[in-house]
């Protein structure tokens, strides 16, 4: 059955040469019959896309494969590297976790983190609690890298985002 979302590959001599063509761009009408479509090589194209984990699989590629009546696209799927996951996690937790710091940072009134050095003078009325951020951003910091550290020799499993936050040091300051 032909509907206006039918995908088409225009094939000549069992090669294609168009891959998904919209019906309507066909230039055969949108009540022409599936035989008139194969009569013109248009072949309807059955696109076979798989439904992934894309945290621990990845497409590498695909073929067509020309039948008499149609042509199927299939996908090759293939695992991704361990250290590729590990390190996208690890990206992903250290932006979480540099978010916080900055969420924080901002609630307290200054611009970001690195707002608060300009602060950090003895003389300067803001010296004590931007010292206090410092620290606590250092502390923070610590804390992170020890949970890393638990997780690549095995004494715990990754925590999620929420899970790491919570464990972080509290700003108390007022």
């Amino acid at each position: 059955m032909i509907t206006k979302d039918t995908r088409f590959c225009l094939v000549k001599d069992n090669n294609i040469t168009k891959y998904n063509v919209r019906q309507k761009d066909t230039g055969l009408g949108v009540n022409s019959s599936i035989e008139t479509y194969i009569v013109k090589g248009y072949l309807p194209l059955e696109d076979n896309a798989p439904t992934i984990n894309t945290t621990t699989h990845r497409i590498a590629g695909s073929t067509y494969s020309v039948e008499t009546d149609k042509v199927v696209k299939t996908y090759k799927v293939v695992e991704i590297p361990i250290e590729e996951i590990i390190t996208k996690a690890k990206n992903s937790m250290e932006d979480a976790i540099q978010k916080h710091i900055n969420d924080t940072v901002t609630s307290k009134g200054y611009d970001n983190e690195n707002s608060i050095a300009k602060y950090l003078v003895q003389e300067n009325p803001f010296y004590d609690e931007c010292k206090a951020i410092s620290l606590w951003i250092g502390s923070v910091w610590v804390k992170a890298f020890s949970i890393q550290q638990d997780v690549e020799s095995g004494i715990r499993t990754m925590p999620t985002v929420e899970e790491v936050i919570v464990e972080l040091p509290i700003l108390d300051i007022i």
